[in-house]
């Protein structure tokens, strides 16, 4: 029996949506542990945090997006990356002000944009072997994860060896 590869670089907008805002609210709260760090007078762990913060949740937010997807969708992933992105960037102003503006917050907050994207890759990967491992897709079990599309519009294509194609 041929194994069945689902190629569909189709942005989910359902997913992608409900992933990036879990990514925001993951960057939210994990922003306010950061801030009390500042708060401290702990500059240094704040800004480790701070940088570290956009990894972990676009990270999660992509795992959630790639879980409700169904398979793997690095253009989802990506999309959970790039709309949490905007929508921290209009907060970013408010805590530009607190800081001040410097080459090197600038340059911070562009690492921290780059290891968001590092962890949205990251999230899509690893969030697609975890659902498929489990087999909590929805409404799909284990043995049918990778072998029937999430979509029915999804092209398939099959893959056998070319001793047994005629």
């Amino acid at each position: 029996m041929a194994d069945v590869i689902v190629r569909d670089n189709r942005v989910l907008w359902g997913p992608a949506i409900t992933g990036a805002f879990f990514a925001v609210a993951c960057a939210l709260v994990l922003g306010f542990f950061g801030l009390s760090f500042a708060a401290g007078g702990n500059m240094a762990l704040a800004a480790v945090w701070l940088i570290l913060t956009p990894l972990a949740a676009t990270f999660i937010g992509a795992a959630v997006a790639t879980g409700i997807a169904g398979h793997v969708n690095y253009a989802t992933g990506l999309m959970v990356w790039c709309i949490s992105l905007v929508v921290q960037a209009l907060f970013a102003p408010a805590g530009l002000a607190q800081i001040g503006v410097s080459g090197t917050s600038l340059a911070l907050m562009g690492l921290s944009a780059l290891l968001g994207l590092c962890g949205a890759l990251a999230g899509t990967a690893v969030g697609s072997n975890v659902y498929a491992r489990a087999g909590i897709a929805p409404g799909r079990t284990r043995s049918d994860f990778r072998q029937q599309p999430v979509y029915p519009s999804m092209k398939q294509e099959t893959t056998e060896p070319p001793e047994l194609r005629h």
